[in-house]
């Protein structure tokens, strides 16, 4: 004996019988069930918006100038085709207007100098004409700190045009070899 549920109209067995008796409506009753669930899926996905986001990493001993963009060398999130590391691994341009959230995280080795992470946006690679962001400094020159951990954080609103570009610098009163990882990322938030 067979009966149908209530909203959908799916014919399932009722009662005393066994799946085993007729195993064609528990068959049909399986289909129909993914039937729906499809069509629910679909609906959802064309109504989910992807967030613009990206976000890339590096690692490894560097000698560091006064004023080096960091060479990042892996993707670890990109939504909106924001990195290409094969054309340029310094710095990216963000693809829409809106605001923006932004942030870096740089760790680096022993160091007996004074050592700066700035998140700088503008344009590249005049970065005397570059406005920076969210600087974090220490001076290892009287610190002396082991493997310590810089970190920035920041919205910003957002204009694109052919010259402005993101981009981590790390800058030092001596060139030195350091090993460090360092972080870079953002995601939009919102039309302006």
């Amino acid at each position: 004996m067979t009966t149908c549920t209530p909203i959908y109209g799916l014919e399932y067995q009722t009662g005393s019988d066994r799946p085993c008796d007729a195993p064609e409506v528990w068959c049909n009753f399986a289909q129909s069930v993914e039937d729906q669930l499809d069509i629910i899926d679909t609906s959802m996905s064309t109504s989910i918006v992807t967030v613009p986001q990206f976000a890339v990493s590096v690692a490894g001993g560097f000698t560091l100038s006064p004023a080096d963009l960091v060479p990042f060398d892996t993707v670890l999130a990109d939504t909106a085709n924001i990195v290409d590391l094969s054309s340029n691994k310094y710095t990216f341009r963000l693809p829409m207007a809106g605001r923006w959230f932004l942030y870096y995280q740089a760790s680096i080795s022993y160091a007996s100098f004074l050592v700066a992470f700035t998140l700088r946006i503008g344009n590249f690679p005049a970065l005397s004409t570059s406005e920076s962001f969210y600087t974090s400094e220490v001076d290892y020159s009287t610190t002396n700190t082991a493997n310590p951990i810089f970190a920035g954080t920041g919205q910003m609103v957002y204009y694109p045009d052919d010259a402005t570009s993101i981009g981590l610098n790390v800058g030092t009163t001596d060139p030195a070899n350091v090993n460090f990882s360092a972080i870079l990322g953002g995601f939009w938030m919102g039309d302006l």
